[in-house]
């Protein structure tokens, strides 16, 4: 990583609780610190151009235009906000702010605050946009679904000179990242990122491109049969104020899957009071408590290494035989003495009243644990989908250009098409491939 600042820049500020500070100005200092990527300021290097790089004066415009936009009580106050209004920058991963109010305690020069803002640890605003302005200008191309797939598409889509909508009806885009805790260990030329980093680092592309978002449950999709130039998806979705149609010549599809929900009595009364659907964000939460785990794939056995070392004692239920991890995670299962295997053994009954106290097995047997993780695998959001578009699993079916059939202009991206290698990669690669297909569409219609 490599800085860029700027030091002591003097500004005229409104700052301060006391009564009579309303009323003037007040000079302040500030050192701005910003963390970019070195390859930028390399390739800035190597270009000699200054629209390659991070620009001192539009660090100073950005201070001058913060510091001036109101009244600020406190320092700390000036200070954050600049903190994250530098994050906004192209290329800023950390931003370092040194706040020195001039001549405001008598002997001394200056007083003030110095913050610190990692853009991988603040939440930036997403604002979905009104439906109506929607309705009143429909997309050439609608992406439903806000995961890696869906917004790798977007970014596509964006790139390739046909910026789409983005439909989901969760309160901040990131799909099944925000559930994915531990670091990712196969990003390519990437090092290991918890989910929650890369989904505020793809919601900064987004927002950074003018990303639109429409905060909509897909409820169907119905085909116009005006060929060629008129021909459009009819989209029926359910939004906050009501539901909607949206006409669009083009949808990408890339709502992913979820959790497989466990049928067993009182698992649905439990949720969230003791029955879990992922890991907890900290799992030092759980410590010294026995915890059972359901499931005998590789997304049950990585579980139980983990919560290993906060639990007591870790117990794997499995229906099957033998467990159906890969065999390298089977050996490390083997190897823990704290780490119980039943096999052969399904939940029949959740016992508990405000929170789970036990799991009671179908042979009678009786687990007393507090917690228990459901790891039973993944069922797609296909529901509002056509049934001729799905396999017998709900999965979407697709050809090599993923369109979804060649009498549709619906192409699909991601976990819902049941790829050979379900990864953050391989979603990221079906979003730029879905894109790519799409705009062809677009385009091809264009000049039919």
């Amino acid at each position: 990583m490599a800085t860029v600042f700027v030091e002591q820049l003097t500004l005229p500020a409104s700052i301060g609780v006391w009564p009579e500070e309303h009323q003037r100005k007040q000079s302040v200092s500030l050192d701005v610190e910003l963390t970019v990527d070195d390859a930028e300021l390399a390739a800035a290097a190597d270009s000699q151009r200054l629209r390659d790089t991070l620009d001192y004066r539009r660090i100073a415009e950005l201070a001058e235009r913060v510091v001036g936009l109101r009244h600020y009580p406190l320092v700390e106050t000036l200070a954050h906000e600049l903190a994250r209004a530098t994050l906004s920058l192209p290329g800023v991963q950390r931003s370092r702010v040194r706040l020195r109010k001039l001549h405001c305690v008598p002997q001394a020069e200056a007083a003030g605050v110095e913050v610190c803002c990692d853009a991988d640890r603040l939440d930036l605003p997403c604002t979905p946009v009104d439906p109506a302005t929607v309705s009143a200008t429909p997309p050439a191309i609608a992406i439903v679904g806000g995961g890696v797939a869906g917004l790798s598409a977007a970014l596509w889509c964006w790139r390739l000179g046909h910026p789409a909508l983005l439909i989901d009806p969760a309160p901040t885009l990131g799909g099944q990242l925000w559930l994915a805790t531990d670091p990712l260990p196969d990003l390519p030329a990437m090092p290991p990122l918890s989910g929650p980093v890369l989904a505020r680092r793809l919601l900064r592309q987004f927002a950074a491109h003018g990303g639109r978002w429409l905060r909509g449950q897909l409820e169907g999709v119905d085909q116009a049969a005006a060929p060629p130039r008129g021909a459009t998806l009819a989209l029926k979705l359910a939004a906050d104020s009501g539901r909607l149609t949206l006409a669009c010549p083009a949808l990408i599809v890339a709502t992913g899957v979820r959790r497989r929900r466990l049928a067993a009595p009182g698992a649905a009364e439990l949720a969230d009071r003791g029955v879990l659907e992922a890991l907890p964000p900290d799992p030092s939460t759980l410590e010294d408590q026995p915890i059972a785990i359901v499931g005998g794939g590789d997304s049950a056995c990585e579980a139980a290494l983990t919560l290993l070392p906060y639990a007591s004692q870790v117990t794997l239920v499995h229906r099957g035989a033998e467990l159906s991890a890969r065999a390298p995670l089977q050996q490390a299962i083997r190897a823990q003495p704290r780490i119980i295997v039943l096999t052969g053994a399904e939940v029949a009954r959740l016992h508990g009243t405000t929170h789970l106290e036990a799991v009671e097995l179908g042979d009678g047997r009786r687990l007393a644990t507090p917690w228990l993780l459901v790891a039973i695998g993944w069922q797609p959001n296909s529901e509002a989908l056509p049934a001729a578009w799905l396999d017998g699993g709900g999965f979407v079916r697709c050809d090599a250009e993923l369109r979804v059939s060649r009498d549709t202009r619906v192409f699909v991206a991601g976990d819902l098409r049941k790829p050979a290698a379900a990864s953050v990669a391989a979603a990221a690669g079906d979003g730029a491939c879905a894109a790519k297909s799409a705009v062809r569409q677009v385009e091809r219609d264009a000049r039919a």
